[in-house]
């Protein structure tokens, strides 16, 4: 580090800053106050967040989720070759070490996945979530860790066991219903008659007596049920 660039904030002008860059010999240098473009860095702050508007204007993200795809942006950024460096990456030129791009390959932001849950129980629970891809898990496991966020959950989950959900022949039927898909059943006879607005619901008619309820007569017209042929 030769030269510390800021923008007058009185955390990066203070004493103890001022001490540290004189006793490591390295040189500070402020923009003007409230000219931030004479700051090459507030050009690259200001890409990122073009981006990250896109990105979640094109996925349909919610508001809340933006510091997630912020970071997202920055991730990929980071990741990608500049002609300003020669076309290095800038992690390269940070560390120089080949960074791997292959987390990068796998997913989409905001995209559809189905990811290993722990502790499910057999059968009554799929053992499989679903929620969105929100990232690359760059300090937790091994390379090919992700950032989920489960449907309805505020936590983000990091998870290397993941497979997207967009693709039909991986389909969790269980969590993604086909269209028009029956999803409770009927067990017996008795079911249906103790809860006949379920089954109207779900489109089963459960007659048990007869084709028709009205036919449910001892004789063809009801009021020939007398004692004889004359009352």
């Amino acid at each position: 580090m030769s030269k510390l660039i800021s923008d007058c904030a009185q955390v990066e002008i203070s004493k103890k800053v001022k001490s540290i860059l004189h006793a490591f010999c390295i040189r500070d240098w402020q923009s003007e106050p409230h000219k931030q473009h004479q700051n090459d860095i507030e050009g690259y702050i200001c890409d990122a967040k073009c981006i990250t508007n896109t990105t979640m204007d094109c996925t349909g993200t919610p508001a809340n989720c933006w510091l997630l795809c912020l970071m997202y942006v920055v991730f990929i950024l980071n990741n990608v070759a500049s002609k300003s460096l020669n076309w290095n990456t800038p992690l390269f030129c940070a560390t120089a070490q080949v960074n791997d791009i292959s987390p990068m390959l796998c997913f989409s932001w905001w995209e559809p996945v189905y990811y290993y849950e722990e502790g499910t129980s057999f059968p009554s629970a799929s053992p499989e979530g679903r929620g969105h891809f929100v990232g690359v898990a760059e300090h937790v496991g091994h390379a090919m860790t992700f950032k989920v966020l489960p449907d309805g959950g505020t936590s983000v989950l990091t998870r290397s066991v993941i497979h997207s959900a967009l693709d039909p022949d991986a389909k969790n039927l269980r969590l993604d219903p086909i269209n028009g898909e029956v999803t409770t059943f009927i067990k017996s006879a008795s079911d249906s008659q103790q809860n006949p607005q379920k089954d109207a619901v779900n489109g089963i008619d459960m007659q048990t007596h007869g084709e028709n309820p009205q036919d449910e007569v001892h004789g063809e017209n009801p009021q020939d049920e007398v004692h004889g042929e004359n009352p």
